[in-house]
């Protein structure tokens, strides 16, 4: 899963394949994903920051 955050949305990629957006920014750093009721659980096999929000086309390339 990829996150693009550029203030005011979040668009989300799933595989490089956009998987939808949010009308917020995601605040770093993350101390979990989703809501108490609605959350990923499990553990981050692997985590890749970028200073700045990444294109469609860059976010494609990362699967």
């Amino acid at each position: 899963m990829t996150a693009a955050a550029r203030p005011p949305h979040t668009v989300l990629y799933a595989d490089g394949v956009r998987a939808g957006a949010v009308d917020a920014s995601l605040p770093l750093p993350l101390r979990s994903i989703g809501t108490e009721k609605a959350g990923l659980r499990g553990d981050l096999d692997d985590l890749i920051t970028w200073d700045e929000a990444l294109s469609p086309a860059e976010a494609a390339r990362l699967k």
